[in-house]
């Protein structure tokens, strides 16, 4: 119980005029009691003080085990009397023997082994052990009477004061570890409700983040169609774009071809009527001319430089000549006699190379060559002056297919 029990309690003041009734009227109870009080705390002290009760007999009491006995030291004991008569006591034992070596290994073969003797052991006076000393009983009288003290009168209320208190004191470490637990349980609530708040809010954030991701990549995909597409339909517009090109040179090809056969046609013509012309104009008499005589001399006309002979072999022996731009493809044979020719088909090729080491398909590659050939071949035999043009067209067409493969 600590100062804090009693500082709670409100003081009591007794009122004087009940202490005056109560005395005159229980006086006599008052006398009874504490006749009762002193007889009981008499009798209390009496049980109190009384000594332990004496053993009843000697032999009645409890057998006592013997205790191991340790081992006594050696004494040595002098004394002055003299020594007896008869052999003497041998108090030390004799000289040791001498320690055997032990036997050596030869170099080689059997070992000598000498025999071994076994020592002999100590000799050790005996020791007279003395009987311990049986332990002595004393008697002990009848007890005394007790002293009789007369009680206090305020030993009832102090008591009474202390019996109030320790309801009290455990009334409050009750509701003390019953707050404490209900603090407990709401601390452990609190932390459930926290960490389930924070599992949440992660689950929140992770499912925000997948789908954060597969809009990236859903976008991600559809750039890339759009990519692809967007590839595919420039491609298309090339390759339309080389077919028009083709269409069109073709077409200008065709056109010169029909101007020039018309302009031969013009040609021939007009030297099938010549002749006629001239033969017309011979038959109708011409006047004789009169001319003047000049004292300038006329200016000799220049004669024609001799043609230079072809050698063919000498004698009946004829050398054939062989063409080596000679070929069924009018767009190969104008190639091989053109130089100019010559150089834009090698770029052509190297073109080619570059497409194919891009990425782009090969099949479409040989059918667009092909088409292309064909156009050659017909610009070739139809006009030779728009072959160079389509080279052109075609090395261009082959450069942006590359480009475009490169950059996708």
């Amino acid at each position: 119980m600590t100062q804090d029990d009693f500082d709670d309690r409100p003081l009591e003041i007794p009122d004087p005029s009940a202490t005056e009734a109560r005395r005159s009227g229980a006086s006599g109870r008052v006398m009874a009691a504490g006749v009762v009080g002193a007889l009981t705390l008499g009798g209390g002290l009496g049980l109190w003080a009384r000594p332990a009760p004496p053993p009843q007999t000697l032999a009645a009491a409890p057998a006592i085990a013997p205790e191991d006995a340790p081992r006594p030291a050696l004494q040595i004991i002098v004394e002055d009397v003299p020594a007896p008569i008869g052999p003497l006591l041998e108090v030390l034992p004799g000289d040791a023997a001498p320690q055997l070596a032990a036997p050596r290994r030869p170099s080689a073969g059997l070992m000598k082994v000498d025999t071994m003797v076994a020592a002999e052991p100590l000799l050790v006076p005996a020791v007279k052990v003395e009987p311990k000393p049986e332990p002595k009983v004393e008697t002990v009288g009848p007890p005394k009477a007790p002293k009789v003290e007369k009680p206090r009168v305020e030993k009832p209320r102090i008591e009474h004061a202390e019996a109030e208190a320790k309801p009290k004191a455990t009334a409050r470490k009750i509701a003390e570890a019953k707050a404490e637990r209900t603090e407990k349980a709401d601390r452990k609530a609190k932390a459930a409700r926290l960490a389930k708040l924070d599992k949440a809010k992660a689950e929140k954030v992770r499912a925000e983040k997948l789908k954060v991701e597969k809009a990236r990549a859903e976008a991600a995909r559809a750039e890339k169609r759009a990519m692809a597409q967007k590839a595919e339909k420039a491609k298309a517009a090339k390759l339309a774009k080389a077919e028009k090109a083709t269409k069109l040179a073709k077409a200008e090809a065709a056109a010169r071809a029909k101007k020039a056969e018309a302009a031969r046609t013009k040609v021939l013509a007009k030297a099938k009527a010549k002749p006629k012309t001239q033969l017309a104009q011979a038959k109708s008499p011409k006047k004789p001319a009169v001319e003047k005589a000049s004292t300038r001399a006329k200016p000799a006309a220049k004669a024609p430089p001799p043609r230079k002979p072809v050698v063919r072999g000498e004698g009946p022996m004829r050398v054939a000549r062989n063409d080596a731009c000679a070929s069924a493809d009018p767009g190969e044979a104008a190639v091989c006699a053109d130089r100019s020719l010559s150089a834009r088909d090698r770029q052509l090729q190297r073109a080619y190379r570059n497409a194919e080491a891009a990425g782009v398909p090969a099949s479409a590659l040989r059918r667009q060559q092909d088409r292309w050939l064909q156009a050659r071949a017909a610009a070739a035999r139809e006009a030779p002056w728009a072959v160079e043009d389509v080279y052109v067209a075609r090395i261009s067409e082959l450069n942006d297919l590359t480009r475009d493969a490169r950059e996708n």
